[in-house]
């Protein structure tokens, strides 16, 4: 008896059951494509090094998809830390490794 009333209503309101259904799968394909999106969008950062008319150039690019947000970084000369303000460390360092030399400091964003 139980099955037939189910059955009844069923048959009454498909129209309301396929919409519902519909609407649920719906939410879940968009929940499934923001969450894949997030995953596949992220940044892939390398560096490289080359030596053009006499300058060493160290450059750091992204291959990724996403933007590479950079809040900080560090310098590190023989496992210690080179520390100071703005440009500082990176003057410290090239000091450190290349005593008695001039350079010229260039960034290129």
């Amino acid at each position: 008896m139980c099955v037939s009333v189910l059955w009844d209503w069923l048959s009454l309101n498909a129209a309301n059951v396929i919409a519902v259904c519909a609407l649920s799968a719906t939410f879940w394909q968009a929940y499934i494509s923001r969450r894949h999106n997030r995953l596949s969008v992220v940044p892939y950062l390398t560096t490289w090094e080359e030596v053009i008319e006499g300058y060493i150039v160290f450059k750091i690019m992204n291959y990724g998809v996403g933007p590479a947000r950079i809040k900080s970084f560090n310098i590190f000369v023989d496992d210690q830390k080179i520390t100071g303000e703005k440009l500082e460390p990176h003057g410290k360092c090239l000091e450190k490794n290349f005593q008695g030399y001039n350079f010229i400091g260039m960034a290129h964003i």
